[in-house]
């Protein structure tokens, strides 16, 4: 990764180059290492006037950019609440599919699928700081293996042990409460096209993102590309990095 940057650097008039380092909580790993490598070719090739070609974009108050901010004089763009709406869009989905066929073809023992960032928000509960766009997509496409497993007319016995195994990522079982049974919670614009995912409704609505992205998801697994089995393994090799905060003593 850090050979690809510079080789792309190598191609960059530093004179026409504006940097957009972009971090709702300042601490996400991939940024920051990218940075560290963009930062001093700035200074190296633009002196006193790199400052003027970096664009920040982070919390409003807080993280370790805001504090960029103040002490370099950046300009920056305040991103003022957790999560976004969801945005990734098929080509995102293509790409993650590209890398669970490598790793089904072992290519690669494993891929690093990013980082996570969580705070506690009570019990067994976690608010998403980081990583909430990977982790709807990763959820979306068990989902849609879910459902294309129980709709199959002839299921093996692995099958048929793979969709309780799909159900136990997906959903808890044993929670009282129903709606606290999905154990991904969208934002609020989000939400319900989420859950409805689950149910067996023809009212998709098909202007989301989130139904764009099963109805993707569920044409792959048709294909048969991979088998349900091949494709659930290559998940399991997905590796993230998770950084559980401690509320109020690392509040974002």
């Amino acid at each position: 990764e850090a050979k690809r940057v510079r080789d792309v650097l190598e191609l960059c008039d530093p004179e026409k180059t504006l940097v957009n380092v972009i971090s709702k909580s300042g601490e996400t790993i991939e940024t920051l290492a990218i940075w560290k490598i963009v930062e001093p070719w700035l200074k190296e090739k633009l002196g006193k006037e790199w400052v003027d070609h970096v664009v920040v974009t982070t919390d409003p108050d807080k993280g370790s950019l805001r504090e960029r901010i103040k002490r370099e004089g950046y300009k920056s763009f305040a991103i003022p609440v957790y999560q976004r709406d969801y945005a990734w869009t098929r080509i995102n989905c293509q790409k993650l599919w590209d890398d669970l066929v490598d790793l089904n073809n072992n290519t690669r023992s494993d891929h690093f699928l990013g980082t996570l960032v969580t705070i506690g928000s009570g019990f067994e509960e976690y608010t998403i700081i980081d990583g909430q766009q990977r982790l709807t997509t990763v959820s979306i496409m068990l989902i849609a293996l879910h459902k294309f497993l129980k709709t199959k007319e002839t299921k093996n016995n692995e099958e048929n042990i793979l969709i309780e195994q799909l159900l136990d990522f997906l959903v808890n079982k044993y929670s009282p409460e129903k709606d606290k049974r999905i154990r991904l919670k969208p934002n609020k614009q989000d939400k319900e096209n989420f859950e409805n995912l689950f149910e067996n409704s023809n009212n998709l609505n098909a202007n989301s993102n989130i139904v764009t992205n099963y109805n993707f998801f569920f044409d792959k697994i048709s294909s048969e590309a991979l088998t349900p089995q091949q494709l659930f393994e290559a998940f399991r090799r997905l590796k993230i990095v998770l950084i559980d905060l401690v509320r109020g003593q690392d509040d974002p």
